[in-house]
């Protein structure tokens, strides 16, 4: 974000902005390397509220691989924000969700996502107005009113012929 911009919202906004378009594509995301300070900062942040509120969703319960489908968000990026918030194992070859105690996992949501206490774990803001959000204050995407098609070319490798022949339209072969 240009200096004249910047803490007014519009970096976070781009940032859940691109995630949001990575759920729509049914890819995981991750920023371009390397970032800058700044840039470090304030993906840890987002990646932060959006991981602590899914996995408060989820009461803990909630594997690494769930939380990339639900948010959008790249494996590496996620281990690396739970191990910066000890809430990551490593066993026998597979990273696991682990908060030593509920009140560990509480005392985390509160420093980073409190509004997920306040209004049942929903991820909506306090008002109960609805409106999407992952962080306080600023802009937010409402991913209702994003209308956008994923790129066919782009579609995930695993998606299928057919998947490939809905998104373009086009008759299987052509």
């Amino acid at each position: 974000t240009l200096p004249p911009y910047q803490r007014k919202g519009y970096g976070k906004f781009l940032i859940q902005f691109s995630y949001e378009l990575s759920k729509r594509e049914g890819q995981a995301g991750t920023p371009e390397r390397p970032l800058s300070d700044l840039g470090q900062v304030s993906y840890r942040r987002y990646w932060s509220r959006a991981i602590l509120e899914v996995i408060w969703e989820h009461r803990g319960k909630i594997s690494v691989a769930d939380i990339s489908k639900e948010t959008a968000i790249a494996l590496d990026d996620i281990v690396s924000t739970l191990q910066s918030h000890g809430l990551v194992k490593y066993y026998r070859g597979n990273y696991m969700v682990s908060a030593s105690s509920p009140r560990h996992l509480e005392e985390i949501v509160v420093a980073w996502c409190p509004w997920v206490l306040t209004d049942g774990g929903k991820g909506r803001g306090a008002r109960g107005d609805g409106e999407a959000r992952v962080g306080d204050g600023g802009l937010a995407v409402d991913p209702e009113y994003l209308y956008w098609s994923p790129d066919p070319d782009r579609l995930p490798i695993h998606a299928s012929r057919r998947a490939r022949q809905a998104a373009t339209g086009s008759p299987v072969g052509w």
